[in-house]
């Protein structure tokens, strides 16, 4: 039986992993995930919010329980904990690896990767984020095409490829485009007639990251940002005859979650004489794949979502510069979806249902590369390649 580890770095690098996981204990091997907190007998401490809004970047946090809270993200939660009995949880795998097959971890886990395969090991790294690639260490894939992976939009010259140094993040390995494996379950449930409705979908900044708030903001401060958020985002939609869904950020920091903005939200529509539930609330944790697809246009303020969305075929995505420019700014080269001003919303709002980006244009050409991805074979790809390594 085939014994493969999977290490990260970060919480949400399991986005990638968990997919490849499930599929590796569907044919009978043996899974094993490096913790960095004591288990016992597959439990461990929860993963409290707490732990969340004192990191909000960067949560670290790898247990069993961490590992479940990804999985709800993704949409694999049933299936997580169906399996989960037949997970290994090991604080000192990472130190005993030539135990396994196979280590795999993020793109963004390179570096660590890079230590297991000195020892010989077989090690691969999955897409995340921006990067929807898949790649092996040091040893070339048995499947790929290297020459025409280097022709694609992610590895030749043009600002979204070099704003993101995609090249130098897989320098002495071997490597290929593919989609980022957790939306295989997005395209399982995508339907080819999705009709638009009257909804809008909002991506929340999530706090502490310079575009509502800053690090350390306290309540009060918060609090007067968001209610600024819902007055230039939501009172032009609602004016429209739009509904706004705005979806909590998985990493919210202090003051910027579920409660906080269910809070703020009651006092706007009392405020404001809009009936109670003109504002739809999505959870942090909540799937916000179907309503996406079903929105009319989709708006985020900096978020690497973006990408995702793109890599799940919806085209309608703008990014919002109006409310804080320290995440947002760097998307300007998309300047089909790119809105500067607040004026430039407000006059737009007619119109953004049809946005679609040109493809004679660098944005309309990153879009048509992430969603030519959008098959629901990226996992398989992953697996076949795992099993020619054995």
């Amino acid at each position: 039986m085939p014994k493969i580890l999977f290490v990260h770095t970060q919480t949400l690098y399991a986005k990638v992993t968990i997919p490849v996981a499930l599929k590796c204990l569907r044919q009978g091997w043996e899974v094993c995930f490096h913790v960095n907190r004591p288990t016992y007998f597959g439990r461990s401490i929860p993963l409290r919010e707490s732990d969340i809004k004192r990191r909000y970047i960067g949560v670290d946090i790898l247990t069993p329980d961490a590992f479940r809270f990804v999985s709800k993200l993704i949409g694999l939660e049933t299936e997580w904990l169906d399996n989960a009995s037949k997970i290994k949880f090991s604080f000192f795998a990472k130190h005993f690896s030539n135990q396994y097959d196979v280590v795999i971890g993020a793109v963004k886990d390179i570096p660590l990767l890079r230590q297991f395969s000195q020892n010989g090991l077989p090690c691969f790294f999955l897409g995340y984020q921006h990067f929807p690639v898949f790649g092996r260490i040091e040893t070339r894939l048995k499947n790929g095409n290297l020459s025409a992976t280097n022709k694609s939009i992610f590895f030749s010259e043009n600002a979204f490829a070099n704003s993101h140094g995609f090249i130098n993040q897989v320098r002495r390995t071997s490597y290929r485009v593919i989609n980022f494996t957790h939306l295989d379950a997005v395209y399982r449930v995508n339907s080819a007639t999705n009709e638009k409705d009257n909804t809008v979908l909002i991506f929340h900044p999530g706090g502490y990251r310079g575009v509502l708030s800053e690090p350390g903001d306290d309540q009060a401060t918060c609090y007067c940002a968001q209610k600024l958020f819902l007055e230039q985002v939501c009172i032009p939609l609602l004016e429209h005859g739009l509904k706004p869904l705005i979806k909590i950020h998985p990493l919210r920091a202090l003051h910027h979650d579920l409660d906080d903005m269910e809070e703020l939200v009651s006092e706007f529509e009392d405020q404001y004489q809009f009936a109670k539930g003109a504002i739809e609330l999505i959870g942090p944790t909540e799937w916000h794949w179907q309503k996406a697809f079903h929105a009319s246009f989709i708006l985020t303020f900096g978020s690497s979502a973006v990408y995702e969305l793109w890599a799940a075929g919806l085209k309608n995505v703008l990014v919002c510069n109006f409310l804080g420019t320290s995440r947002s700014e760097r998307f300007d080269f998309f300047e089909d979806i790119f809105i500067r001003t607040h004026q430039e919303y407000l006059q737009g709002i007619k119109t953004f249902g049809s946005t679609s980006p040109s493809s004679g244009c660098l944005t309309g050409q990153v879009f048509e590369s992430f969603s030519a991805l959008f098959q629901g074979n990226s996992t398989q790809t992953v697996f076949a390649e795992l099993e020619a390594a054995l």
